[in-house]
């Protein structure tokens, strides 16, 4: 019966789009645009995963005066080899056993055919500091050869620790084009089970009979599709937190710290001295309370790179303090959040924790600014950055903001900019490019930071851009929010930033960006650390 129910799908697809030429949603069984289903089941050894794709957006590119097929998937990212077809894909973590080597068996799937124009092929990744249509398309050899791209439709990642469950990746490519026939095989259905067996493998977890800090736990909700939270005790409270101060910052951190003590978290506070004022020396501080029958939820550095040293990226060797993170296992998932008051002298420290602390404790109850956001996006890129920008709106504006600014390339201007944030916004989305010391489209500089009066109305920014947070510099960008005052003395600016510390990707810190906006709108996390750190999970 199969064969016969994807020929008559087919069929139905081809003539839904004899017409068109423009976006259109492809039926796979819901006229409206929805994302795909996931659903999973099972622990330790055997993983049994569900997934269905309801439909998919279909659009026209010319390049060179030949159509191709551009297809999308809502909420999802696109596979981006250099002149191989740019087709979406499905990627879902679940949790497995402690140890052996998973692998990923199809148990059933269907399957739909659509003749299509050749599917656009990828520019491949680049970074912020590159301007899109400077790079033109290529066509790989598969374009004139033939072949099918990709040619898998599953496959299992390297098994990963995040602090408590390990877990793997499994992409599930959904949509593969057939170059011979001009087709593209679109998934409708596929049920798998995802097999662990054996003992060892990569990254062994251990059980363990610590609870689960309660941030962790929702993050564990969120990133594995079959997380069992019955399995673990979960903490009523915070986990534990290391603040490390450079020595002459003790003093202006001491507030910090009995505020969190309030608050009911543990707080120890030490010194870089204490610990040789090495990276190394950090390191192993970190590790050793991680490793500790209390464990380690959050660690906080005071002061600037001079004084506290950060850690090394592991693909540029950049400056990382998420480096710090990465604790249990060879892999890259934070197992702990990690933050920096950054500061050149003990006033500025002491400017960051008054501003802390009042957010935390003083809220203004019943203001409208907490329900103001900005949307700041170049008019670049495949979808645009403004077009990305205003996905984000809509999801805001689907929650509790009730404005959501729009100031985009050509037309927005640093005055509206001023304007927004002296009138008061608790959220700051940025799309576009960065020197390390400004937004650039459009654009907002240091001086304009400094030149704010948005007294304690300061929001928190997810800045996708190039080299704001390469805090090697005397004062970059993410550090002059921090750090910023008004005419009267007192902190304004924003209460945290996010920012890469090199040139950044063109896409991947957008999908960061837009799940971090949803695990808000979700009520996912309701911590920064949680916030930023879950978000570049995605």
């Amino acid at each position: 019966m199969r064969p016969r129910k994807m020929a008559l799908l087919t069929l139905v697809l081809m003539l839904g789009i004899s017409t068109a030429a423009s976006a259109v949603w492809i039926d796979q069984g819901s006229a409206k645009q929805v994302e795909p289903r996931i659903a999973a089941s099972g622990v330790a050894s055997s993983v049994i995963m569900d997934i269905e794709v309801p439909g998919f957006e279909l659009s026209t590119v010319d390049i060179d005066g030949r159509a191709h097929a551009r297809i999308s998937l809502p909420d999802h990212v696109w596979h981006m080899e250099s002149g191989l077809p740019e087709l979406p894909y499905i990627v879902q973590s679940v949790a497995i056993a402690g140890e052996g080597d998973p692998y990923v068996r199809i148990l059933d799937s269907v399957w739909n055919e659509l003749a299509v124009e050749p599917v656009v092929p990828s520019k491949g990744h680049f970074t912020r500091d590159v301007d899109p249509n400077s790079i033109p398309y290529r066509h790989a050899a598969l374009y004139t050869d033939g072949g099918v791209y990709p040619q898998a439709q599953t496959e299992v990642g390297d098994p990963f620790i995040v602090r408590d469950v390990r877990g793997v990746a499994v992409r599930v490519n959904a949509f593969r084009y057939d170059a011979d026939r001009g087709v593209l095989l679109a998934l409708r259905s596929m049920r798998l089970e995802i097999v662990t067996t054996g003992s060892g493998g990569l990254n062994v977890k251990r059980e363990s009979a610590r609870a689960v800090d309660p941030q962790f736990d929702r993050i564990y909700r969120n990133l594995f599709a079959n997380y069992g939270a019955d399995k673990y005790a979960v903490l009523g409270v915070d986990g534990p937190m290391l603040v490390v101060a450079a020595d002459a910052y003790q003093g202006a951190v001491t507030p910090y710290v009995a505020w969190k003590q309030q608050k009911g978290i543990p707080v120890e506070l030490i010194t870089t001295s204490s610990v040789g004022g090495t990276a190394a020396g950090i390191q192993g501080a970190i590790n050793a309370r991680y490793g500790s029958p209390a464990g380690l939820t959050y660690v906080v550095l005071v002061g600037d790179i001079a004084d506290v040293p950060t850690n090394s990226g592991t693909y540029e060797g950049g400056d990382s303090d998420p480096r710090y993170a990465m604790v249990d296992g060879g892999d890259l998932y934070p197992d702990l959040f990690v933050s920096r008051i950054s500061a050149q002298n003990a006033q500025q420290a002491a400017d960051q924790v008054e501003k802390f602390i009042r957010y935390e404790r003083d809220p203004d109850v019943g203001a409208e600014w907490y329900h103001k956001a900005t949307g700041l996006a170049s008019n670049e890129g495949s979808p645009t950055d403004y077009e990305r920008a205003n996905l984000l709106r809509d999801d805001l504006l689907g929650y509790t903001f009730t404005t959501v600014d729009q100031i985009y390339q050509p037309t927005g201007t640093t005055a509206q900019i001023s304007a927004a944030l002296n009138e008061g916004r608790s959220l700051i989305n940025y799309i576009g490019h960065g020197s390390g010391t400004s937004w650039s489209n459009p654009y907002f500089a240091n001086s304009d930071i400094h030149a704010l009066e948005n007294g304690w109305m300061q929001p928190w920014i997810i800045d996708v851009s190039c080299s704001n947070g390469d805090f090697s510099n005397s004062e970059c960008f993410a550090e002059a929010w921090l750090r910023a005052t008004g005419a009267s003395g007192d902190p304004n600016g924003a209460i945290a930033s996010y920012s890469a510390s090199t040139p950044a990707s063109w896409v991947p810190p957008c999908e960061m960006q837009a799940e971090t906006v949803d695990l808000l709108v979700a009520g996912q996390a309701n911590v920064l650390g949680a916030l930023y750190f879950h978000g570049g999970m995605k």
